[in-house]
């Protein structure tokens, strides 16, 4: 019996407005995280963006990390991906889809995630290994 497939729904641009307070805690984390990321310092943009997440999940869409920052990220990070694959091994089907999305949204950046996609297929990287 396969996985589950997990498509992503119709796009919806709409992002919810933020207080004027709310707003100031986004441009405070960037103002911190700006030079780390011109610095390409892997590690503590990781460590910033996750504890962005954990401290406001509600305001995490307003980082507006979408695009390049990720991708610069995935960059500085591609010696080794299998073990971000594996912290994300419950969500196989939804890291499938949001590589699926970002490649039609994104006809450009299809090499590199055509690249990706089979690790994510991988069921030795979230988990175990079927043997014969």
């Amino acid at each position: 019996m396969g996985a589950e497939e997990v498509f992503y729904p119709q796009i919806d641009n709409s992002i919810p407005a933020i207080s004027e307070s709310e707003q100031a805690i986004v441009d405070e984390w960037w103002e911190g995280f700006s030079p780390i990321y011109r610095d390409r310092d892997a590690d503590e943009m990781i460590r910033r963006i996750v504890g962005f997440m954990e401290e406001h999940p509600n305001l995490f869409l307003h980082l507006y990390l979408d695009e390049e920052c990720l991708f610069e990220l995935g960059a500085e990070l591609a010696q080794s991906v299998a073990p971000w694959l594996e912290r994300f091994s419950g969500e196989r089907p939804k890291v499938k889809a949001a590589f699926r999305f970002i490649k039609d949204v994104r006809p450009d950046w299809e090499g590199p995630i055509s690249r990706i996609l089979p690790l994510v297929d991988e069921t030795f990287l979230f988990g175990h290994r079927e043997t014969s």
